[in-house]
């Protein structure tokens, strides 16, 4: 017979993650035969009297998750073992405060919790961040919000998803971000130009969303909820899913489902404004502490109606209908979207490595495929009423490297690259001059940051970051139009060829070399208050909207211009911030200057309406300015005044003027929101909170005003269109009630707009047209486990 040799040993040594010193008092168990033992002093153990096989070794410690890990036996080297020391600790930190780390050690931030995004969950991501102080949002209509920050909104704010910048024809105002709230657990707003990571052509900063962190436990958790609301009877579901284990593995799914009818203004029905959205998101990997995987994607789609009054046929019509005061179309309340309309359809694949070094090092790699198919359905007739008018498929591969090296003599130091390609094609099945041209882009950047923190009361941040941007587009243009903008002298090396149908085919290169930086300090004034203070410089590329924009922008109703000649937008700005974070008494006061040179913005231009195409629409034109300033203030406050009651207010101002005075056009009003939370009985979690909402009249606006001619009675006449003046200030109260019922079903009520009035939003595009939606009272209920 044969006997096994079983005197082989495991030699092991356990490390603290976080600052790479032997844990000493771990308890080790080999699981196969249950014996225990501590490490000692410098974190050693051994095991003998082995045979040659896999073991499980579990490894447990008073401040520390438990972790079971497979070794095989024998062993040859010392094994290295580590355990997060610090995660019990956070789990009570979470429960207790925000618990959001900061993206930059000096950048101005605004945080939303998971509380704070459960009580938007029948809502958008552009409602949803309107909560923080120097956001707004411009809307078209009341379904499609995207933010604006410090006055500035899509190329100029990176929307970054769990790591990943998003790609989705962000420069629309009707382009509001592909993506649903309810995916995210966090919501983090870099006000200015810190986090270099994602990019340096943020001017309005980066607005950054982070999924849940899972754990190294093995549970089972999650949350279904629905929703009811009388704005459009909308209906609402959500489903979370999320299984983890001790070992590391976790995989999860969520979904969601939002659809309304037509919405309603105090007086009349805003025709043909449904909607439907659909978002799913399935997820996998693996998390050891010192690495981690994970396997992500994600799915949204959404088809919303644009209003019926916004597209007419004359240029009477159409002036008539700004003039109106109300809708010229109001048909009866339907759940049905017709024409014009808009669809997007948005695909996310990504994969993430990230590795943790013995010195406390840290570096991943991310990669990212995302396909956008942006449709837009006009008022069309015979074999092309159900062909979309605009049919884009915008397809991005993004790849990032990040490093994080190991802190020595108080210096840290991030770096990192980036690589992208874009490929945008622009189906010619429509059978209408298309918007937007197919183009390829190529984008290469780098960056590095520098950390100094001598001590817990200063720290100090500088950055650089480098971008290469080269697109190269293929673009008809109308012989007429080409001279009539004067591009012959300038670009006539760029024609390819000339169309039997008056058209010239045209290839457009663009190279582009964006340097951008970055100064931050922090400074402690007293116990838990602080001084930020920031400066950046920042370089944008046009985005291929604002140079070759050609035609009807449906979902907007205006016909939109581009202009060849745009160059980069160079840009500074500053930021200057007093922070207090905890105790009863608690804000942050933020005050803001940026000075712009060759600012590109959409304005309506001298014609005012184009009359040379079958229907009326509104025409904008991109240009720019050679000197823009853009100021404001930020405030937000909180007092908790007991547990039972506290009250928090929010108020943003900003002021947009070019070089010669001139106002600059959609520049948010002021605005101030204020919430006040009581708990009525002590020990019971019935929570009532009242909302007020003002926002101001905005004084300072261009001049776009124009006239236009009209047939009465055989007699041409003129009349004036007023699309400048903006409307009246309004003041809007809300009211939620929530609490839980047995089997721990949350149930929250929650009243916008109670008093039913009537307002029009500075920002909405279709604000022209009609007043915004009125009362909409919403039942949610939800349970989590």
């Amino acid at each position: 017979m044969y006997a096994q040799n079983c005197d082989e040993k495991i030699f092991g040594v356990v490390y603290d993650l976080h600052d790479n010193l032997p844990l000493e008092g771990v308890s080790v168990t080999l699981v196969e035969n249950n014996s225990e033992i501590q490490t000692i002093a410098n974190g050693k153990f051994v095991f003998t009297g082995l045979c040659e096989q896999s073991y499980m070794l579990l490894l447990e410690h008073p401040d520390c998750v438990p972790v079971t890990i497979k070794v095989n036996s024998p062993s040859s080297i010392l094994k290295r073992f580590y355990l997060e020391h610090h995660l019990n600790e956070l789990e009570e930190i979470i429960i207790t405060e925000v618990g959001q780390k900061k993206e930059s050690k000096t950048g101005i931030e605004s945080n939303m919790s998971s509380q704070e995004i459960n009580r938007f969950r029948t809502q958008s991501l552009g409602d949803a961040l309107q909560q923080l102080s120097g956001v707004s949002g411009i809307k078209t209509g009341n379904a499609i919000v995207k933010p604006v920050v410090h006055g500035v909104s899509g190329s100029r704010l990176a929307i970054v998803n769990d790591g990943i910048r998003l790609q989705d024809h962000e420069w629309g105002a009707d382009h509001a971000p592909s993506i649903d709230i309810n995916g995210a657990n966090q919501v983090q707003l870099i006000k200015g130009a810190t986090a270099l990571k994602y990019g340096g052509d943020a001017i309005g900063g980066v607005l950054q969303i982070l999924p849940k962190r899972h754990l190294l436990k093995d549970s089972l958790f999650g949350s279904v909820s629905s929703a009811y609301q009388s704005q459009g009877r909308g209906r609402y579901a959500f489903a979370d899913l999320t299984k983890t284990y001790q070992a590391g593995n976790y995989f999860g799914v969520n979904t969601s489902f939002k659809g309304s009818g037509d919405l309603e203004s105090p007086n009349y029905v805003l025709s043909n404004t449904g909607n439907k959205e659909q978002h799913a998101k399935i997820f996998f990997g693996r998390n050891t502490i010192t690495q981690e995987w994970r396997f992500d994607y994600r799915f949204f789609s959404k088809e919303t109606g644009i209003l019926a009054a916004a597209h007419l046929g004359t240029i009477g019509d159409l002036a008539r209908s700004i003039q109106a005061g109300e809708p010229l179309v109001i048909s009866p309340w339907t759940r049905e979207i017709k024409n014009p309309r808009q669809t997007t359809a948005h695909h996310t694949a990504s994969f993430r490595y990230e590795r943790r070094m013995t010195n406390n090092a840290k570096w991943d790699i991310r990669y990212s495929y995302q396909n956008n198919n942006r449709k837009e359905f006009d008022l069309r007739r015979g074999s092309f009423k159900n062909q979309a008018a605009l049919d884009l498929v915008l397809q991005s591969h993004d790849l990032q490297f990040n490093l994080r090296s190991k802190p020595e003599n108080d210096l840290q130091w991030h770096s990192g690259f980036s690589a992208q390609l874009q490929d945008n094609y622009s189906n010619p099945a429509t059978g209408v001059r298309r918007l937007i041209p197919d183009y390829l882009r190529y984008k290469l950047g780098a960056y590095a940051v520098s950390e100094y923190i001598p001590s817990n009361n200063f720290t100090a941040e500088i950055g650089v970051r480098y971008d290469y941007d080269r697109l190269d587009a293929q673009k008809f243009y109308r012989i007429t139009d080409w001279d009539r903008r004067g591009y012959s002298s300038e670009f006539q090396n760029t024609i390819i060829s000339t169309t039997s149908a008056g058209n010239y085919l045209t290839q457009q290169l663009k190279e582009y070399g964006n340097l951008s930086a970055s100064l931050g300090i922090k400074q402690a004034l007293a116990e838990n208050t602080f001084v930020f203070m920031n400066l950046g410089y920042i370089n944008r590329s046009p985005n291929p909207s604002e140079l070759f924009s050609d035609g009807l922008h449906h979902a907007l109703a205006t016909i939109e211009l581009g202009e060849l000649r745009l160059k980069q937008e160079r840009a500074i700005k500053g930021l200057f911030s007093v922070e207090k974070n905890k105790g009863k008494l608690r804000y942050s006061l933020v005050a803001y200057w940026s000075k712009v040179s060759d600012y590109i913005v959409l304005e309506p231009t001298e014609e005012g309406i184009d009359q040379a195409r079958n229907s009326a629409f509104l025409v904008r034109q991109y240009r720019q300015l050679p000197d823009v300033n853009l100021s404001g203030l930020d405030a937000d406050i909180s007092y908790r005044f007991s547990e039972q009651f506290s009250w928090s207010s929010s108020a943003a101002w900003i002021n947009g003027k070019q070089k010669n005075g001139e106002a600059l056009i959609d520049i948010p009003p002021f605005n101030l929101s204020n919430k006040l939370t009581i708990y009525p009985i002590k020990d019971h979690p019935l929570e009532l909170r009242l909302t007020s909402e003002y926002v101001g009249e905005q004084t300072a606006f261009p001049d776009r005003n124009f006239s236009y001619n009209f047939l009465t009675d055989g007699i041409i006449s003129s009349a004036l269109v007023d699309i400048s003046t903006p409307p009246s200030a309004y003041h809007l109260m809300g009211l939620e009630l929530s609490t839980r019922i047995p089997l721990g079903i949350e149930v929250r009520l929650v009243v916008d707009n109670i008093f039913d009035t009537e307002y029009r939003n500075y920002l909405n595009r279709l604000r022209y047209f009609t007043a915004d939606t009125g009362r909409n009272l919403r039942l949610e209920l939800s349970y989590t486990f």
